[in-house]
């Protein structure tokens, strides 16, 4: 993987991680959201580990189904974490002092780190995908001669024939053969 991408993927994964802390794993309320931020924090980590250092342990099939299901399932949380009053509303009477339901700010943090999540998230598949080596984008790698690809020589090869042979062979009588020019 890329380290652009990485930057990224570590910055969704911390975002993850860090609503997880404000949602409180423990909570006895609204387990529903609880679970959905736990799920999209572990998918998140999964795909940041294989797609880190265990692809060739799982294949990409297997971290393209695991990004696709950690991307449905963060803007799942972005989508649950705006509608969460209204969703839980049962349970607001029975939450503790400091707890999502109750506390403004912690409620307005979780809506911006499970967004920022999904963006990193995002950036972090886009820039995983777009580029071959960060180096290329800022065309370092001309300055490391030990970074460069290796060039291949292309040779072009004429096989029409020039103008001597045409007319030799006008003039010298050859046995007839087989072969057919086909003109490009």
């Amino acid at each position: 993987m890329k380290l652009l991408s990485i930057f990224f993927l570590s910055l969704s994964l911390g975002a993850s991680i860090w609503a997880v802390f404000d949602v409180d794993p423990m909570r006895e309320t609204c387990t529903r959201f609880r679970d959905e931020v736990v799920l999209s924090a572990a998918l998140n980590a999964l795909t940041f580990t294989f797609g880190a250092c265990c692809t060739w342990l799982c294949g990409r099939f297997l971290l393209v189904t695991l990004s696709a299901l950690a991307t449905v399932s963060l803007s799942r949380v972005t989508l649950f974490a705006y509608d969460l009053k209204i969703i839980c509303a049962a349970d607001i009477a029975s939450a503790p002092v400091g707890d999502i339901l109750t506390d403004v700010t912690v409620f307005d943090r979780v809506q911006f780190t499970t967004w920022f999540a999904l963006v990193f998230f995002a950036l972090g598949l886009l820039t995983a995908h777009i580029s071959s080596d960060i180096l290329d984008w800022f065309d370092i790698s001309r300055y490391m001669p030990h970074r460069r690809a290796p060039q291949r020589r292309h040779y072009k090869k004429d096989y029409r024939p020039t103008c001597e042979e045409d007319e030799e062979d006008y003039q010298s009588p050859k046995s007839p053969t087989t072969w057919i020019r086909i003109p490009y």
